[in-house]
């Protein structure tokens, strides 16, 4: 049984906030992907929609989805967890 992810709502202030992250030449591209997955959340696309426009994972875009609701914005800026780290 599938079901649609509700649309995130997020305030003027967090979509200023998350604008400004795509558009900084600043930014790591990975903290940009996960602005545009809120923002796209934000505009109702599905986890779907969303993982095949950014070509990620549907889990890719629930896991920010989820990361967002636990710790906000400043969530998106944190690191890998040691354990998602790659070693070469």
């Amino acid at each position: 049984m599938s079901h649609k992810a509700e649309s995130l709502t997020l305030s003027e202030d967090e979509c200023w906030r998350l604008k400004r992250i795509v558009e900084s030449k600043l930014v790591p591209a990975r903290v940009q992907l996960r602005a545009r997955l809120l923002l796209g959340a934000a505009e109702g696309l599905s986890n779907h929609e969303l993982a095949s426009r950014f070509s990620v994972s549907r889990p890719t875009v629930m896991k920010w989805r989820r990361h967002y609701g636990e710790h906000g914005l400043d969530g998106l800026l944190l690191p890998r967890a040691p354990s998602e780290r790659r070693s070469f």
